[in-house]
């Protein structure tokens, strides 16, 4: 028997003491921008021999990256933030880097490129227009924070938090949960590493990103749900995830 998300989230809301309070409202666009051969929104995928890249392009301006490097990650790494285009390339910025830059095809796949212009890394095939509501498990790390009953993460070099919550939805085998971790365990971690309710707890974790009830009135709220704890990290300056693709990386912003 499987549950939904918004079952997990109900859950937690009625089930512990926090409540998540919804993050800043972003503009978003009537329409995607139609950039390119195909307009640049949408879901895309590729792979090497040696990792494997999904890409999330919304029609928000956000963007969801993940990597996996094939035979060393069971859970791809994740950056999470704002896709621009000019002409036809779309580049892929957190709060403070030009992430990664991708150039389209007249098929509308894209392939990385570095300042020079040279490609590499696999190309990504346009798999699908419309992007679903939850997306797959990915390791993140980010500052998690406990503020008046209220719990949020912010990816590092995001430009905000999440309302977040401890568990997901993996499902049963045999009557069991496929992952125990809940929203309890994820509070007794976090006041055993601070000294009190309102210190940040610089963490790496695996998440996704869902749709659950919302906050306040009806409709619906995105939540990063947290399904563990990998560890503490030194600090989020010192665990940037361009740093292990450096030699495409654009730097550092102006």
């Amino acid at each position: 028997m499987h549950r939904s998300i918004a079952a997990i989230v109900l859950l937690c809301l009625f089930g512990c003491t926090t409540t998540p309070e919804p993050r800043e409202e972003l503009p978003v666009p009537d329409t995607p921008e139609e950039v390119g051969p195909a307009g640049w929104t949408g879901y895309y995928s590729g792979s090497t021999a040696d990792e494997e890249v999904s890409l999330w392009v919304r029609p928000d301006s956000m963007f969801i990256l993940q990597r996996k490097d094939v035979g060393l990650d069971s859970v791809p790494a994740g950056t999470i933030g704002r896709w621009h285009t000019t002409e036809n390339e779309i580049e892929l910025s957190t709060r403070t880097y030009v992430f990664e830059v991708y150039k389209a095809d007249d098929r509308g796949t894209l392939q990385q490129v570095d300042v020079e212009g040279s490609s590499g890394g696999p190309v990504l095939e346009r798999l699908a227009d419309a992007i679903g509501d939850a997306v797959p498990r990915m390791r993140v790390s980010g500052t998690y924070v406990l503020v008046a009953n209220a719990q949020s993460f912010k990816p590092c070099d995001a430009d905000h938090a999440w309302p977040c919550v401890g568990g997901m939805d993996l499902g049963e085998e045999e009557g069991e949960a496929v992952n125990g971790f809940s929203n309890e365990d994820l509070l007794n971690a976090y006041r055993k590493a601070v000294a009190k309710d309102g210190d940040p707890w610089e963490v790496e974790v695996i998440c996704t990103l869902g749709l659950g009830p919302a906050m306040e009135g009806e409709g619906v709220d995105e939540y990063l749900f947290i399904g563990s704890i990998i560890g503490e990290i030194q600090s989020c300056m010192a665990s940037g995830p361009h740093e292990k693709h450096g030699p495409l990386a654009y730097g550092v912003r102006g």
